[in-house]
């Protein structure tokens, strides 16, 4: 599925995941989304779900940059809002129909398919940067080679 794969490799450019390189924190925006939709799957509650899975996700995000020392604000924010609107209109709605139920009867088949393309857009990613994919010995923290400065106005806590 092209939506989810480009979602993936959204999330790898914008480094909207956890700390380290563990399959759930890869997984923890698109599996707090669906925790959300299967609590929340009507259609009017939506925009409410949008706005909520947004926030949780980046203040998630903050809460682990900031422990390790970096600053999270609006760029980031912008960024995670674009991923939570990437899911719902491409992967929810275009593919899946806006059929909540028949998303989350896919959901181990679709997190399985998230997972390896967010681990080979991160293998582009550290070659691009000539750079080696860290072994598993070393996967507990995403090198910082993927994080980017913030620019503009630092969100305050």
């Amino acid at each position: 599925m092209e939506q989810l794969k480009q979602l993936a490799e959204f999330a790898c450019q914008h480094r909207i995941t956890g700390a380290s390189l563990k399959p759930s924190s890869l997984l923890f925006p698109l599996d707090h989304i669906m925790r959300e939709l299967e609590q929340e799957p009507a259609p009017e509650a939506r925009d409410l779900v949008r706005a909520s899975t947004t926030m949780d996700i980046y203040n998630h995000i903050k809460r682990v940059r900031d422990s390790q020392g970096f600053k999270v604000g609006a760029t980031k924010r912008a960024a995670v809002e674009q991923y939570v609107n990437m899911f719902f209109d491409e992967v929810l709605n275009k593919a899946h129909h806006g059929d909540v139920n028949r998303l989350l009867a896919r959901e181990k088949r679709l997190k399985s398919a998230y997972l390896l393309y967010m681990l080979k857009a991160f293998d582009r990613l550290w070659a691009a940067k000539g750079m080696r994919a860290p072994t598993s010995e070393e996967d507990e923290v995403v090198p910082e080679v993927v994080e980017e400065p913030e620019a503009g106005i630092e969100a305050s806590g």
